[in-house]
């Protein structure tokens, strides 16, 4: 579950950036 979270995180975080 915490490895899901993480995952969830950094492609959040790299989505994150392809909009800025």
């Amino acid at each position: 579950m915490i490895a899901l979270k993480s995952i969830k995180i950094k492609r959040n975080m790299l989505l994150g950036y392809w909009i800025i």
